[in-house]
């Protein structure tokens, strides 16, 4: 990763060094269908959503045995 001076505050500012390649092992970013991301306010709503979505599929695949 690229050790330069941002402009604007993110999570990556300063990701360098190190813990760089440690870091980037356990990201994961997906980018979402414009659609789809204007139904959520923010990371928190769409994680809320996916935790939902996936509590929801472990019951259905529960029940059915």
């Amino acid at each position: 990763m690229l050790c330069e001076p941002s402009t604007t505050f993110d999570r990556f500012v300063g990701l360098c060094g190190k813990y760089a390649a440690r870091y980037a092992e356990r990201l994961r970013i997906v980018r979402l269908a414009e659609d789809v991301a204007a139904s959520f306010s923010d990371e928190q709503a769409v994680n809320d959503a996916v935790r939902e979505y996936l509590r929801g599929r472990e019951l259905a695949v529960g029940s059915k045995t």
